[in-house]
């Protein structure tokens, strides 16, 4: 208006005020990136280590806008996928409508417990010669994290009184995941 306006409502159609009206355009950016927040650090014994990680959560964004999508990879360099033990690191990055992004990470310590044991075949005696070398194999209970690897070498005594023959088993267990070739025998 070009003269002062009297209080109250002014008709715009009062020949007395000149108005004018103005169109702008205006570009609304968004200038703030989304915040990601990662699901907390898990430690989880390698027994109970589920691989699809699904279990250990999903990231969660916020944006001033909207979010677009969240996307995860992981990162297996300091872990062993035979044993199940290490650390494994998720990225989450979220990316906002704008196409800004953040990432988060969370970490999930696997622990590897050496926990099992095993029962050998009892000691046996067969009243007839057999050839075979099938005389039981071990048991192995509670091999959840272990890769074992079993072997037996016989000594086979010919020269027994009262009997055919005479076999010694030996029989060899390796742990792959604990085996270390510079270290002795238990």
């Amino acid at each position: 208006y070009d003269v002062p306006v009297p209080a109250g409502s002014v008709d715009l159609d009062f020949e007395e005020y000149h108005a004018n009206d103005c169109m702008v355009r205006v570009l609304v950016e968004d200038k703030l990136k989304p915040t990601c927040v990662a699901p907390p650090t898990k430690t989880v014994s390698c027994e109970n280590f589920d691989p699809s990680l699904w279990v250990y959560g999903m990231a969660t964004a916020t944006d001033n806008c909207c979010i677009d999508t969240i996307t995860t990879t992981a990162n297996y360099s300091l872990f062993d996928t035979l044993c199940n033990r290490g650390t494994i690191t998720r990225s989450f990055r979220a990316v906002d409508c704008g196409g800004l992004t953040s990432t988060c990470t969370q970490r999930i310590f696997v622990n590897y417990e050496q926990d099992y044991f095993i029962k050998f075949p009892d000691d046996r005696l067969l009243t007839v010669c057999d050839g075979t070398g099938t005389y039981g194999q071990p048991t192995f209970f509670g091999k959840d994290c272990e890769i074992l690897g079993v072997s037996f070498t016989d000594e086979v005594y010919t020269v027994v009184p009262d009997a055919c023959y005479k076999i010694e088993r030996t029989w060899h267990i390796i742990n792959w995941c604990f085996y270390n070739a510079n270290q002795g025998l238990t």
